[in-house]
């Protein structure tokens, strides 16, 4: 689309801005800096959670009962999951342990080693994301 083409439909101002917009975005870090990362995605897993759901039992132990729709008994997604050793995080990006984790709390889980094809699955996760 030619350059008064687009004037005409956004005006001065509006061209004006987004230029500055995609000055913003294409330029580069200044020597030395380090762009900025999203701490929420940055250390997570590449691949999707094992399991999202709310957290219906808390056991002394180290596992949790994670149940994708607590309301429904049976045929959605339900784990119990070993969680003392997993790296906890909050959806923000900051740190937390298994003493944050509580009963009624949305979180997703990713699991690490032998799944056992129980119902519900039994796990150990690696990372648990406080949403």
């Amino acid at each position: 689309m030619p350059l008064t083409r687009i004037r005409h439909l956004v005006g001065e101002a509006g061209l004006a801005a987004a230029a500055a917009l995609a000055g913003a975005t294409a330029c580069s870090p200044r020597d030395g800096a380090v762009p900025p990362t999203s701490t929420r995605t940055a250390d997570l897993p590449d691949e999707p959670p094992s399991i999202s759901g709310f957290v219906t039992a808390i056991g002394d132990d180290g596992r949790v009962r994670i149940e994708e729709r607590p309301d429904d008994h049976s045929g959605y997604e339900k784990a119990v999951a070993r969680i003392d050793g997993a790296r906890i995080v909050r959806r923000s990006g900051a740190a937390a342990t298994a003493a944050d984790v509580a009963v009624g709390q949305r979180v997703s889980a990713w699991f690490t080693g032998p799944v056992m094809e129980s119902y519900p699955v039994q796990a150990t996760a690696s990372v648990v994301v406080i949403e």
